[in-house]
């Protein structure tokens, strides 16, 4: 539950922010690398945020109450409303070890690119969008994953409209990057060298304008070198690496995640 709670709580900063300096025609479609995408935790959050965010565009959520002692703050109500014309998030799940089980639980395919590859210039060619089951045409469904009659969508997902599903037009403009996020939850600490490390991350600094790791520590280590600046959601400016200035990262049941923006873009 932590990583779904400080996924949420950066996607509503991100939201926020972006909207202050950025025209909105430009943020309407995103893409998403969820890198070592495990069993697809992070796709999960992300898509419950989403259908969130829909929801809300149709019937406002009621008021939450301020944090009292003793009470937790109602999270999962925090997305702001949205709808398909305000955004749509389209994921690029892949990992080399944990495909089937991705595939067994998101019903969606999943590439098998290892960071190795990421760091060779590779990048999946699957991809969905989130936020409804897509078409009956999406190639990225898996067939026979579910048992007769049953659907992976909620009483309260909202369908986007057929014509959303459309995969989203390669970018051509090279002032942008390929990809919005690269998130990698629990796993780029395992990374065994520096050297390593130092080849993905200069890699995903040419295709993504922001890193987002989630980790159980502060590892792993990035230097500005690499590509990077680590980024303050709170002052929305650089801070410098491994900072713990308020805003450095976002802590939530003991799992930090961490963000940088590309030195690119």
């Amino acid at each position: 539950m932590g990583v779904k709670h400080c996924l949420y709580d950066w996607m509503n900063v991100w939201w926020r922010k972006r909207c202050e300096d950025t025209d909105l025609s430009q943020i309407r479609a995103i893409r998403v690398l969820d890198l070592a995408c495990g069993s697809g935790e992070v796709t999960e959050a992300l898509g419950d945020w989403i259908r969130t965010a829909y929801n809300h565009s149709k019937s406002p959520p009621k008021q939450i109450l301020p944090n009292r002692p003793g009470t937790l703050r109602d999270w999962k109500r925090s997305p702001p409303p949205l709808s398909p014309n305000d955004l749509r998030i389209e994921v690029y799940p892949t990992d080399p070890y944990t495909a089937p089980a991705y595939e067994q639980r998101i019903h969606r395919t999943c590439a098998t690119l290892s960071f190795q590859d990421i760091a060779s210039g590779e990048l999946p060619t699957s991809h969905f969008p989130l936020g409804s089951m897509g078409s009956v045409n999406d190639e990225s469904v898996l067939p026979n994953t579910l048992p007769d009659g049953e659907s992976n969508q909620t009483e309260d997902e909202v369908d986007l409209p057929t014509e959303e599903h459309e995969n989203i037009e390669p970018m051509n403009d090279s002032d942008n990057p390929h990809l919005e996020m690269a998130i990698c939850s629990f796993a780029l600490h395992l990374i065994e060298t520096p050297s390593q490390l130092y080849g993905l991350l200069t890699e995903l600094s040419q295709k993504t304008r922001w890193l987002v790791v989630i980790a159980p520590h502060k590892k792993p280590e990035i230097k500005s070198s690499w590509g990077w600046l680590q980024w303050n959601l709170a002052t929305w400016e650089s801070t410098e690496m491994g900072s713990r200035d308020p805003g450095s990262e976002i802590l939530q049941e003991r799992v930090h995640l961490r963000v940088y923006r590309s030195l690119n873009f």
